[in-house]
C-alpha cells in the first residue's frame, strides 16, 4: 500500500531491491506521503505501549516508535511512566541533566518546560526515576482520573508517547485515559497473553 501511495505521489525511492519495484523510501519521502494524505494535519496523537506483564517489550516499542517518528520530521515527546526508568536510561547518557520528572509536574513543583530534555533532533524526554513510585499514591488520593490528560493537552507535539509500568495501577489508568491510541505489547508466551487479557479488560472498563 505504501508503494501505491508513493507512486500516486510521484515520489522517487532512495533504494531498490533486486526486483523491479522500489521498497525503501527516505524519512523525508514518507513524510511527504503523510503530508499529501493529510495525516500531518491531524491533531496530535497520544500513544502508549501497555501490558500488565513486565518484560514483553513495551519500552523497546516506545523507543523505536519515537525514534522512527522523530526521524521522519515529527515533533515527539516521550514520557517515561515507569519508576524502573529503563527508557530514560536508554535515551539519556547523563543523569545530571534531569531537573524533574512526572511526579514533580503532577505536584506542580515543576513544569513540563523545566523537566523536558531534548535527547535528539525532534525528540524530547520527560525522564523517570525511583521517586516516581510516589506517583501511585499521589494519583490515588485524587478520584479524578483525567489528571494526566489535562496536563498534556496544552503541549505542542505531533506525537506524545508514554512508556507504561507493568501494572493495573491508578497511574496506568490515568495514562490510558490520556491516549488516542493504545498498543498492548506481548511476547508469545502464556503469561504475556494473560497480561493482554487483563490490560484489555481494564481499558474496556475505563
Amino acid at each position: 500500500r505504501i508503494l501505491e501511495i508513493a507512486e500516486q505521489s510521484q515520489l522517487e525511492p532512495t533504494e531498490y531491491t533486486t526486483g523491479t519495484k522500489p521498497r525503501f523510501f527516505s524519512p523525508t519521502g514518507i513524510n511527504k506521503i503523510f503530508t499529501r494524505r493529510g495525516i500531518n494535519n491531524k491533531k496530535k496523537r497520544v500513544l502508549c505501549f501497555a501490558n500488565n506483564k513486565g518484560g514483553v517489550g513495551k519500552s523497546s516499542c516506545a523507543i523505536n516508535t519515537a525514534c522512527m517518528l522523530a526521524s521522519m520530521g515529527f515533533k515527539v515527546l516521550v514520557i517515561d511512566g515507569d519508576p524502573q526508568s529503563n527508557l530514560t536510561s536508554f535515551l539519556l547518557n547523563d543523569k545530571s541533566e534531569i531537573k524533574g520528572n512526572l511526579l514533580n509536574i503532577v505536584q506542580k513543583t515543576a513544569s513540563f518546560k523545566t523537566c523536558t530534555i531534548n535527547v535528539a533532533m525532534n525528540l524530547d524526554l520527560i525522564p523517570s526515576d525511583l521517586n516516581n513510585e510516589h506517583l501511585f499514591l499521589q494519583l490515588s488520593q485524587n478520584a479524578h482520573r483525567n489528571i494526566l490528560k489535562k496536563l498534556i493537552e496544552p503541549l505542542e507535539y505531533d506525537f506524545i508517547i508514554w512508556d507504561c509500568n507493568p501494572s493495573i495501577s491508578v497511574l496506568n489508568q490515568n495514562i490510558y485515559l490520556s491516549c488516542t491510541d493504545i498498543f498492548i505489547v506481548t511476547a508469545a508466551e502464556q503469561w504475556g497473553h494473560d497480561g493482554v487479557m487483563i490490560t484489555h479488560q481494564l481499558i474496556e472498563t475505563l
